[in-house]
């Protein structure tokens, strides 16, 4: 006796072969037979003719961290069969955090988390750690949820905004704040090498930080240093030097690129034992800080506050101004 019967789909299993007619018996909450099953009793059936059925679409790359949390049911996923969000993106997201660095990251990353608008979901307290984070996922929502510890926030906990390298000391602190993440649920790291504070890690600081989720089985999640013809080959080296550094499998969020020149790079690389994947999306621009891609990094140093100080400047305009130009 199934408690539920999904009969007579399209079966597009997620193993790469080819669709199949068939029907699915579930039990509770978990998948009990698929095959021909048109004479087995079941509580509720689901008459699923002309209908595919597949199991729930992973959103690999998603800015959900407040999002979710304001709208539990999320119907604008569910209905499009998307059942997990992978959180924690770019190196800059919501957790683990002090109030500093969350403020920060509500702040900066507005125009694509929602900012202010949804941040009252999250706990008032001094420290939201990657456990108090995904507690407030669990069976409060309609989706399932996984994160990454987001590198800008590692660093910005040890490090604030400088854009210096780590001291010895302060790395040791990072990866002290990524092992307990990792201990407490999260499943990688990630790093946004436009975003502050990630941009200022360099590779050592990141191999040194996947260290630290190698034990875990983690993976390194990131959106590199650069995406254009003229940059993207070296900042695809920097991420096959990490993976090989701290021995993890890598990921390339967005990589929106000339398919010929990156293609061959990632069939190298995984010829080579890197174990390295990619997602993007299907158009041809996406949304982002409108800082990191309309203004030179010195004028951004130190966050949104120096930033506009900056920009209230007469010199600092003219000098603008041929940047602009260039």
């Amino acid at each position: 006796m199934f408690d539920i019967l999904i009969q007579g789909g399209r079966i597009v299993d997620g193993s790469g072969k080819p669709w199949f007619y068939g029907d699915v018996g579930i039990v509770g909450d978990r998948v009990a037979a698929i095959g021909r099953l048109a004479a087995a009793n079941s509580r509720h059936l689901i008459d699923a003719t002309d209908r595919v059925v597949a199991p729930g679409f992973v959103d690999t790359h998603v800015h959900g961290d407040l999002a979710l949390l304001a709208d539990a049911p999320h119907e604008p996923a569910i209905r499009q069969g998307v059942t997990t969000y992978v959180l924690g993106q770019d190196g800059v997201a919501m957790a683990p955090s002090s109030q500093a660095t969350r403020d920060f990251m509500t702040h900066y990353t507005a125009g694509f988390s929602g900012g202010a608008m949804w941040a009252d979901h999250l706990p008032k307290k001094p420290f939201v750690s990657m456990a108090d984070y995904l507690a407030l996922f669990d069976r409060k929502c309609a989706l399932n949820v996984c994160c990454l510890t987001p590198n800008g926030n590692t660093r910005m906990e040890v490090m604030g905004l400088d854009t210096r390298t780590a001291k010895a000391a302060e790395l040791a602190s990072m990866a002290q704040v990524v092992r307990e993440a990792m201990q407490q649920g999260a499943v990688g790291l990630s790093s946004g090498l436009d975003y502050i504070p990630s941009r200022y890690a360099d590779t050592a600081e990141l191999v040194a930080l996947c260290q630290e989720i190698a034990p875990f089985g983690g993976i390194y999640v990131t959106h590199m240093r650069s995406y254009t013809p003229e940059g993207v080959a070296a900042a695809m080296d920097e991420v096959e030097r990490i993976g090989r550094g701290a021995d993890v499998a890598v990921h390339i969020s967005h990589l929106n690129c000339l398919a010929e020149q990156v293609l061959p790079k990632i069939d190298k690389m995984r010829a080579d034992g890197v174990d390295v994947t990619f997602d993007l999306y299907c158009y041809l621009a996406g949304s982002t800080i409108l800082g990191m891609v309309a203004l030179p990094p010195w004028v951004q140093e130190g966050g949104i506050d120096a930033t506009l100080d900056r920009l209230w400047d007469a010199d600092v305009r003219l000098r603008l101004i041929e940047w602009f130009r260039d």
